[in-house]
């Protein structure tokens, strides 16, 4: 088991020695006692410190980041292409599955009273937020796209050639003219 940092009258305790002692002592005696003590000790959020926890956050966080890069960044070259934004798809499912794993962690998260995890609650949001706009921006890519390009698809013309049909008629007309001296 681990040891907090702090301790009781100068020697370091345990999380559970620590939990045991806010339990009331008719508590202690009781089935339901040991019941909660095997059910906390158990708990897999007990047993890692709070470094891996925050660990876990940073890791959701940087990939949700990433993820929502790569499809902005695939957003921007489907304009500048006029082509539907195929990768943007993949890309932002991968960043709702952690942007999902980001509010599970939360849920199972317990604060404790602790300030950096409200500011990191926020971030968590404002993160889940902008991926909820990344979504947005796609889908109306998608539908730019779909509207710029052309309906029926035509092989590629080669500039300043153009087709037999759209050539105007040749008329040509020579004339001579003498100039008297």
């Amino acid at each position: 088991m681990e040891c907090l940092e702090y301790g009781i009258h100068g020697r370091s305790i345990t999380r559970l020695e620590a939990y045991q002692g806010n339990v009331p002592t008719a508590l202690k005696s009781s089935t339901l006692s040991k019941l909660i003590q095997s059910n906390l000790t158990n708990s897999p959020l007990f047993q890692q410190s709070p470094l891996e926890i925050q660990r876990q956050y940073q890791e959701h966080c940087l990939q949700l980041c990433i993820e929502s890069g790569k499809a902005l960044n695939s957003i921007a070259m489907a304009i500048r292409d006029i082509i539907p934004p195929a990768m943007a798809k993949s890309h932002t499912e991968k960043a709702k599955e952690k942007a999902e794993a980001l509010m599970s962690l939360l849920k199972s998260s317990h604060f404790n009273g602790d300030m950096k995890m409200v500011s990191t609650t926020t971030l968590i949001y404002l993160l889940i937020d902008c991926l909820s706009c990344v979504e947005k921006i796609v889908d109306s890519v998608h539908d730019l796209v779909s509207l710029a390009r052309p309906k029926t698809t035509h092989p590629p013309k080669q500039a300043g050639v153009m087709s037999t049909e759209q050539k105007a008629p040749h008329n040509i007309i020579i004339t001579h003219i003498q100039i008297a001296e």
